[in-house]
């Protein structure tokens, strides 16, 4: 069976040209996950952001519509007044399902994207607007392994791998001269990348934490900054929810990645990154490291 995010997806929404083309052969042990659809009916309650519990979960879609999701049942059911494309199925869709079936099992799903790396997983946090997805296209168009658009699931040192694609805004999409348009999918415009295969699961190796600044820096946070950046950055962040493993994440090595917002300059500074990265290994010790490997 085919997945993503760590679990197995069953759904009769993809055909299997998209499962065979976005999503990843299911890890050894992977949970079975399934995802129906039911089409919205005049009267049917509305949902305002996300409610959910230890057994169920309701999220509001755009435009209209929401997302049930039943814990026991192992069953994500879409309410919306058409069927989901499964373009829109593999991305968004998919990942709020992800989200919250593996904080239920236990794992530390964040908002951010990932890559591989000299054998490892890095995670890329920011906010909108910081370009994540923009540094994942630089890293793809040299051969970088890209592991997750905007979905980063860990399960104590592993990193689970998302569907085959990476969407683009419109200005990332103009200056890489790449993705299909898709048109509106979820609250957006999107232009997606299809990727290569990659393998379901990978080892964590640290964080890239984006900012823009004048000039290219790679410092070091401090530990309040490191925590501070993996508490804002959890999938789920409604009071009094713990996100599993969260204080051992910290031993990982991060650096703060900022650099100018100037396409033109996005190689060089991206060059300058991976150089950072290179050769570091997770482990609290390795956070000095990341400032003397960074260049000056």
């Amino acid at each position: 069976m085919r997945g993503a995010y760590g679990l197995r997806i069953e759904s009769s929404i993809l055909g299997g040209d998209f499962e065979r083309a976005f999503l990843l052969d299911a890890g050894i042990g992977w949970p079975k996950w399934e995802i129906c659809w039911e089409q919205l009916a005049e009267g049917d309650p509305a949902v305002e952001g996300m409610i959910w519990s230890l057994e169920t979960a309701a999220l509001a879609t755009q435009p209209d519509g929401y997302i049930s999701i039943d814990r026991r049942a192992a069953r994500t059911t879409l309410h919306l007044r058409n069927a989901p494309s499964p373009a829109a199925l593999i991305h968004p869709y998919l990942s709020s399902t992800c989200m919250i079936a593996n904080h239920w099992l236990d794992r530390a799903p964040f908002h951010a994207g990932s890559f591989e790396f000299e054998g490892m997983a890095w995670g890329v946090l920011g906010g909108r607007e910081m370009g994540k997805s923009s540094l994942l296209m630089c890293l793809h168009q040299r051969n970088i392994p890209i592991l997750a658009d905007d979905l980063l699931v860990l399960n104590g040192g592993t990193a689970y791998t998302g569907p085959r694609c990476l969407d683009l805004r419109k200005g990332a999409a103009g200056h890489f001269e790449a993705g299909a348009y898709l048109g509106v999918v979820g609250a957006r415009e999107r232009w997606r990348v299809t990727l290569p295969p990659a393998p379901s699961e990978t080892p964590f190796g640290g964080w890239v934490l984006l900012g823009w600044a004048d000039d290219v820096t790679l410092p070091a946070p401090s530990l309040s900054n490191r925590l501070a950046a993996l508490a804002s950055n959890r999938a789920l962040t409604k009071e009094g929810t713990i996100t599993n493993g969260l204080l051992d994440l910290l031993e990982y090595p991060m650096v703060i990645f900022a650099r100018p917002r100037d396409w033109e300059q996005m190689d060089g500074a991206t060059t300058q990154l991976l150089e950072a990265l290179s050769g570091l290994t997770s482990g609290s010790n390795h956070q000095a490291e990341i400032s003397r490997a960074a260049p000056a």
